[in-house]
Parts: structure tokens; C-alpha cells; sequence
């Protein structure tokens, strides 16, 4: 995925991220935030975040504890069968405590 293409991907979905995906693999997430630091000319895998994934059934401490120890700002959330239902970030997370 090259940078257009995330920033392409970012407003269609109407967010602030997009995850980056190879073959139907999720690898990782890139913010609008990232993008523009600058990295007009790198591939998107140059400056991703890792994809760190929690369940919905799961609580914010565990959240908040699994991005401060990723350094991410976001984390991908999953249904119990690991299918993708959305993101969550710091501030959400902080915001609803």
C-alpha cells in the first residue's frame, strides 16, 4: 500500500487509521497522524504501528496496558472468533473511564 493509497483508504472510511493488510493478513495500522510526518515518498509498512488486538469482551485497563506497552495509539478490537470489528484509541479509551 503506498501512502496515496492509505490516505485514499483513511478518508473514504471517513477515520483517522487504516489497516494495512497483505493477502488478507492484517499487519499492522498507520494513523492520518503518521502520514503526515512526512513520508510522502515511503512505503506504508516503513511506518505503521504495530497491529496489537484485544477482544470486546475485555476491559479498558487491559487495553490501556497492551498500548502502553506497544507505544501505540490504537489497537485493533476483535469478536471472541477474531473477526475485526473496529478500533480503539487512547483518547476513546481515556474519555470513557
Amino acid at each position: 500500500m503506498t501512502t496515496f493509497d492509505a490516505i485514499k483508504k483513511i478518508i473514504n472510511l471517513g477515520k483517522e487509521y487504516a489497516f494495512v493488510k497483505k493477502d488478507e493478513k492484517h499487519l499492522g495500522i498507520v494513523s492520518l497522524a503518521n502520514i503526515l510526518e512526512d513520508h510522502s515518498d515511503a512505503p506504508v509498512t516503513d511506518f505503521m504501528e504495530p497491529l496489537c488486538i484485544i477482544r470486546a469482551d475485555e476491559h479498558k485497563h487491559k487495553a490501556t496496558t497492551l498500548m502502553l506497552q506497544n507505544n501505540v495509539e490504537h489497537i485493533a478490537v476483535t469478536s471472541e472468533a477474531g473477526e475485526f470489528l473496529g478500533i480503539t484509541s487512547a483518547k476513546k479509551v481515556q474519555d470513557e473511564s
